[in-house]
């Protein structure tokens, strides 16, 4: 696939390049390297074991989450935890959809699904994260005042969401009329070409039936919950390991801030963008100077990237070796 030319990047690349180099310049600018190294030297490994457990245990909780946007024929649960470690990891070298789109595609090619099914159900999960995001930021706001960085990406996410919920009951509501529209507009390509995309429309709109059954999103917003309160315990076990002790709306911020700022930032890994948010995040808190912030952002990051992409070679070793035994047979 050929690159994108620069000029052509999106919005949320440039944004996300420029909150990028700001946070760098900051740490190389004002950051005690010293004290860093010191007060990770001093990290509770219990605390630190305990915050990998949670991140685990959220990411178990999304695999369920999303088992539960697809219908009677869902796919097992082992490979929906593969593919959404997969696409997790591509997310991290190349944000802006693209992990979404491989998750939905193992699953379509490897699970008995299709492809434009599972994008769809990838859609609905997406705007539960959203409106999820919009009911713990409207919590968090009676709780505390929220920083002014975060008012721009909460407004951001907040009419994405709005718009999505639009589009998609559209999509649900008047499914025959965008049907006959879709199929009106791709008259001038070939009839194969034509069909094939009518057929993944056609699926894609499938993938959407969780959002007019109340059973499937009430078991997705109980998941939804058990991720949030998995995140905000990765958080809490993390400052814990370093020693310090905040009230719980802490790693609740920093659960609602470090979502906000990936959503609007298309940078790959999220350098220094995860740790400049959980510093400025933490600035807010009596006691916490920048070097402890930062070691916290640092271990945080480390934490959520090297136990799942561990794991996600380990799952993609055994399915491999599963589907190869099962060629053989």
């Amino acid at each position: 696939m050929a690159s994108v030319p620069l000029r052509r990047r999106g919005w949320a690349f440039w944004t996300g390049v420029v909150i990028s180099l700001g946070c760098i310049i900051w740490v190389l600018h004002t950051l005690d390297w010293r004290l860093v190294g010191a007060t990770l030297q001093q990290a509770h490994w219990g605390w630190l074991v305990c915050s990998v457990v949670a991140v685990l245990l959220r990411i178990a909780a999304r695999a369920a989450r999303w088992r539960c946007l697809f219908d009677a024929s869902r796919p097992g649960y082992l490979a929906s935890l593969t593919a959404l470690l997969v696409g997790q990891t591509f997310n991290y070298a190349a944000p802006a959809w693209a992990g979404d789109v491989t998750r939905a595609y193992l699953v379509g090619e490897h699970a008995g699904q299709s492809t434009g099914r599972a994008l769809g159900t990838v859609v609905v999960d997406k705007l539960l994260d959203l409106v999820f995001f919009l009911c713990f930021l409207a919590f968090l706001s009676l709780c505390m005042e929220l920083p002014g960085w975060l008012e721009v990406p909460a407004r951001t996410l907040g009419l994405m969401a709005l718009v999505g919920l639009a589009v998609l009951t559209l999509g649900l509501v008047q499914r025959t009329r965008i049907e006959r529209i879709l199929e009106w507009a791709l008259r001038p390509f070939p009839i194969n070409w034509r069909e094939r995309m009518l057929e993944l429309a056609g699926q894609l709109l499938d993938g959407l039936a969780a959002l007019r059954s109340f059973p499937m999103l009430a078991r997705a917003g109980f998941w939804s919950l058990w991720l949030w309160a998995w995140d905000a315990a990765a958080h809490y076990t993390a400052l814990r390991a370093l020693g310090l002790h905040l009230p719980l709306v802490a790693p609740l911020l920093l659960s609602t801030a470090l979502r906000a700022a990936f959503a609007v930032s298309a940078v790959p890994g999220q350098i220094a963008v995860y740790e400049g948010i959980v510093v400025m995040s933490l600035s807010l808190f009596e006691g916490v100077d920048a070097a402890s912030a930062f070691s916290v952002g640092l271990l945080r990051h480390v934490v959520d990237f090297v136990p799942p992409a561990l794991i996600t070679l380990l799952l993609l070793a055994f399915w491999r070796s599963s589907r190869s035994n099962v060629a053989m047979e």
